[in-house]
C-alpha cells in the first residue's frame, strides 16, 4: 500500500507541472515573421559609437628631434558619410588631417573602420574624428621629449685627477713599508742620465 501512495505523488506532481507549463506557455506570444523583420530594421538602423583609439598614447619624441608617430585607429559604424581627422596640438588651431577612406560605390560613406599612422608633437596633441562640424570622438596623445644624454664613454672631467692622487698615494704607501723593514733606497729621475 504504501508503494501505491508514492506512484500517486509522483503523477499527481507530473501533472501539476504539466499544467503550469502549460498556462505559462500559452500565454506568450510566439514571435512571428514580422518580428524578426522588426528586429532586423533596428539592427540594421542602430548606429555605433563612434571610437578613436591611439597605440601608443604616450610617444616619446627622439633628443633633437621635435616629432615622431603614433597609430591611430577608429571605428565609426557603418552609414556615416565624410568624416575627417583632425589634431589640436598643445591648444593650438584643429588641422585637417585626412578624410577617412570611402566605400567605394554611389554616394560617399566612410568605411566603418580604419587605421593610420599620424605625426606626434611635443606635447598634447588631441586628435578628433569630426562630421558636418560635430566632433564624434577624441584621443590625446602626449609627445614627451627625450633628454640629451652624455656620451658614456666620455671620462669624467675629474678622472685624470682622481688617478693622479690614487697613484701618488701608492707611491707613499710603498716608501713606507721599505723605511719599516730597514731599507733605504733613493731613487731619483735625476740619477738616470
Amino acid at each position: 500500500m504504501k508503494t501505491n501512495s508514492c506512484w500517486s505523488a509522483v503523477v499527481l506532481t507530473a501533472l501539476f507541472t504539466g499544467v503550469l507549463f502549460s498556462t505559462a506557455l500559452s500565454s506568450a506570444p510566439v514571435p512571428g515573421p514580422e518580428d524578426y523583420k522588426k528586429l532586423q530594421n533596428e539592427v540594421n538602423n542602430a548606429v555605433a559609437t563612434p571610437t578613436l583609439l591611439a597605440n601608443p598614447q604616450t610617444v616619446q619624441i627622439p633628443a633633437g628631434q621635435n616629432a615622431a608617430s603614433t597609430k591611430v585607429s577608429w571605428n565609426i559604424g557603418t552609414g556615416r558619410s565624410i568624416i575627417v581627422l583632425r589634431v589640436k596640438v598643445n591648444g593650438g588651431a584643429e588641422t585637417d588631417l585626412q578624410t577617412l577612406p570611402s566605400i567605394p560605390g554611389p554616394g560617399f560613406t566612410s568605411k566603418p573602420e580604419g587605421s593610420l599612422a599620424v605625426t606626434v608633437k611635443v606635447g598634447t596633441n588631441v586628435f578628433s574624428l569630426n562630421q558636418a562640424g560635430k566632433t564624434l570622438a577624441t584621443v590625446t596623445v602626449t609627445g614627451k621629449a627625450l633628454a640629451v644624454i652624455p656620451d658614456k664613454g666620455a671620462p669624467a672631467a675629474n678622472a685624470s685627477a682622481e688617478a693622479e692622487e690614487s697613484s701618488s698615494s701608492n707611491t707613499e704607501d710603498q716608501h713606507r713599508k721599505h723605511k719599516k723593514k730597514g731599507k733605504h733606497h733613493h731613487h731619483h729621475d735625476d740619477d738616470e742620465n
